[in-house]
């Protein structure tokens, strides 16, 4: 005869600091992303041109980060690789 055993699974298994700290990771990212989201749509269409960019990618790049969960990457390329082009075109 077999014997059922029960197994005990806490919700909180976790303490609760490293959930708060999790969620204030989780919201930074968010304002980063939404910063650059920001950061994006503000440059004029010349400023794109110049710099030899393509603003419809780059948006484009921004939802299917969003949707595809690395987001931070998209994020971080943007501000390094193609911000810089953006703000000082004349340096390409």
């Amino acid at each position: 005869m077999l014997l059922a055993q029960t197994v005990e699974y806490s919700a909180s298994s976790s303490s609760p600091i490293v959930s708060i700290i999790s969620i204030l990771v989780g919201l930074a990212l968010l304002a980063v992303y939404i910063y650059v989201l920001m950061d994006i749509l503000k440059h004029p269409d010349a400023a794109w041109q110049q710099s030899g960019q393509n603003k419809s990618l780059w948006i484009g790049l921004w939802v299917f980060g969003l949707f595809c969960c690395f987001s931070w990457i998209i994020a971080l390329v943007y501000w390094f690789a193609i911000r810089p082009k953006l703000v000082n075109p004349q340096t390409i």
